[in-house]
């Protein structure tokens, strides 16, 4: 099957964290992308959309869990929609109810949970932890059963069949053939897989013509999420590319004239241009050699790399716009790596060398400072969208409020380094988070502007009666309670898929926009309101991760390097 711009793409997810990381998968290839909390809105409403919903059925009965499904694959309008389902990369949740659910009209469906950026793999059609399989670990410790012995065991009933790793590697017409055998008997097909590559071939293959093709639909971790948004994106090299770019014409002439050599001509390469993203994308095409209709044109880390480089423009070339090219520019010198640098006037381009910003009001120092994924991970999708985020852009001091509500061990150790860091750590104790009086938070002190403050349970001894979804429930109350309180605005940062849900129903949050990824899992989002939001699962990141994603979010001159 060849993608085109024309198709729609509706991805379902069990809670809001995984729907978040599916999101910043597709939204890295795609045009737009975002994340829908409430099912009546979710229907894809562009062509070349791709939507995003959390379920929120985690922890439903499997029933209500099988009619969410249902209910999500009864809004797309008719026409060309693909179906994602994200699921738990190790296999929680209502995974046969709702693959069932997918497979109830008859349609194909193709099952790949690894999620290699988070060393889980498929092998013999066992959930591996790196060498470990699933079912030999504590990773169901909060689960009230065993893990299950496989993918096909957490499939339940469903019949399925494996396609082993050798078969995903074998040539294409191997894998295809498996496949389309397994398909044609009314099979779920079960793909093993360890890397990226791997779920590359199976998503090409899963979606070529022939038996179950087009339609046939995804079931997957985030891991599939990406495998698919890098499909897609390879299918957009005929007609009209799928983004909201601003035609070549006016501005490509002025940056022309701008930077022309010469006796006479206005400035020459010295010229320092003023303007927003579509003289940023302009600049880009000249110092690309004019190149107007490719790919890189809509794309700032394109932008920025024609930029620095010997050439057209060269190492003197200033960039200028609201913001959006700083956070590109900053990963380029150092070839994407994401720790922290401190914001100036200028970065480093190699030896001797410099780029000069000249920006509009903004905050191109915040950009620049903060930490940001590998463009392979967490690219800025196009100009017109980097636009909107520069335009909702955090004008001035604002609280952040970090809660962490998983009962992941490394939560505390996390915590303990944001403390190191200045953050002031509120310990919430269990018995009134679990209250049942709802009407009666607890209510923490006054949040301050420009400083962190963490809310989470406090440790010790539970109550008899405790209950996780009440403590959460009580935790989401509180943060509203501090909220309602602050005059303004406050960022937030979400640990658990459950407790992010209920923090943002408290809130009323129904819609969010993917910015990118501080690291994997880590997913920096953004309200209509212009709130920066990110969301990531209990289980992911190190030691460090709390600490990234805070200055990823509140950079600041005198900060130390983050450990990567």
């Amino acid at each position: 099957m060849e993608p085109t711009p024309s198709r729609r793409l509706l991805a379902v997810a069990d809670d809001l964290s995984g729907a978040a990381e599916t999101a910043a998968g597709l939204e890295s290839r795609t045009t737009r992308s975002r994340v829908v909390l409430v099912g009546s809105s979710a229907a894809p409403r562009h062509p070349g959309e791709a939507t995003v919903l959390d379920l929120d059925s985690r922890h439903l009965p499997a029933a209500a869990a099988a009619e969410a499904v249902r209910a999500a694959l009864a809004l797309p309008p008719p026409g060309d929609t693909l179906v994602l389902k994200k699921i738990d990369s190790l296999l929680r949740g209502n995974v046969a109810a709702e693959v069932a659910a997918l497979a109830a009209d008859g349609a194909s469906v193709v099952v790949a949970p690894a999620l290699p950026a988070a060393g889980r793999a498929v092998r013999a059609g066992v959930v591996h932890l790196g060498t470990t399989p699933l079912h030999h670990t504590d990773a169901w410790r909060a689960e009230p059963v065993p893990p299950p012995s496989s993918v096909a065991a957490a499939l339940g009933p469903a019949r399925t069949a494996l396609v082993p790793l050798t078969v995903v590697r074998g040539s294409r017409r191997t894998l295809l053939t498996a496949l389309r055998a397994a398909l044609a008997e009314g099979r779920v097909a079960i793909c093993d897989a360890e890397t990226d590559a791997d779920l590359d071939a199976i998503v090409e293959a899963a979606l070529a013509d022939g038996p179950g093709g087009p339609g046939t639909r995804l079931v997957g971790s985030g891991g599939l999420a990406a495998a698919l948004g890098r499909h897609l994106a390879g299918g957009e090299t005929d007609g009209e590319p799928a983004t909201d770019a601003e035609p070549a014409t006016d501005l490509d002439a002025i940056v022309e004239a701008a930077q022309a050599d010469g006796p006479g001509e206005p400035g020459g390469p010295g010229t320092r241009l003023v303007g927003s993203g579509g003289l940023a994308a302009a600049l880009g095409r000249h110092l690309a050699g004019g190149e107007t209709d490719a790919e890189p044109a809509t794309d700032l880390d394109a932008i920025v790399e024609a930029g620095p480089t010997d050439g057209p423009g060269g190492p003197g070339t200033r960039l200028s716009d609201s913001g959006g090219l700083a956070a590109p520019l900053g990963r380029h010198p150092a070839g994407g790596e994401p720790h922290a640098r401190p914001p100036a006037a200028s970065v480093a381009a190699g030896p001797g060398r410099q780029v000069c910003i000249e920006t509009l009001p903004g905050t191109v120092a915040h950009a620049l400072a903060r930490p940001a994924a590998t463009v392979s991970e967490a690219r800025e999708a196009t100009v017109p969208q980097a636009r909107a985020e520069q335009e909702r852009e955090p004008t001035g001091p604002r609280p952040l409020l970090v809660v962490v509500g998983t009962a992941e061990p490394s939560a505390a150790e996390q915590i303990r380094r944001l403390a190191d860091d200045g953050a002031t750590v509120l310990r919430l104790p269990l018995e009134a988070l679990c209250a049942d009086d709802s009407a009666a938070p607890t209510a923490p002190p006054p949040l301050r502007d420009d400083a962190v403050t963490v809310f989470t349970p406090a440790p010790g001894p539970a109550p008899a009666d405790l209950s996780p979804r009440r403590l959460v429930h009580g935790l989401a109350r509180t943060v509203a309670a501090a909220l309602a309180r602050h005059d303004g605005p406050v960022d937030l940062v979400l640990t658990g898929g459950e407790t992010a849900r209920r923090v943002l129903d408290a809130l009323g949050v129904t819609e969010l926009h993917p910015v990118g990824q501080v690291h994997h899992g880590a997913v920096h989002l953004r309200t209509p309101d212009g709130r920066s939001v990110v969301t990531r699962p209990g289980s992911f990141g190190d030691a460090d991760s709390l600490r990234q994603i805070v200055h990823a979010l509140r950079p600041h001159p005198t900060q130390r390097k983050v450990r990567p």
